[in-house]
């Protein structure tokens, strides 16, 4: 049996209304990851005087926030966004 390039079938595929929800769904997790990031920025004088931290201190835990999201989009770039593509790539309709 010949196997064609999932690329090919995604470049040759029209989109249809499953692959516009799945392109929705994901910007809509992607708008609630940066909603976190402003979420807490707004937050962290509060939490600061709240936990008596100094600016220094409040500063490294939010960078390692974005740490942790960097290393979580790595962890997904290799497992779980090529295994959609390849689902999406591969539906028949």
């Amino acid at each position: 049996m010949d196997q064609e390039d999932p690329c090919e079938i995604i470049d040759r595929s029209p989109m249809s209304a499953f692959h516009w929800r799945v392109v929705s769904i994901m910007v809509g997790l992607s708008a609630l990851d940066g909603f976190d990031v402003l979420s807490i920025s707004f937050a962290s004088p509060a939490i600061a005087e709240a936990w008596n931290l100094a600016p220094a201190a409040l500063g490294i835990v939010l960078s390692m926030e974005l740490a942790g999201m960097a290393i979580g989009s790595l962890t997904e770039t290799a497992g779980v966004i090529p295994r959609i593509t390849l689902l999406t790539a591969t539906e028949r309709h």
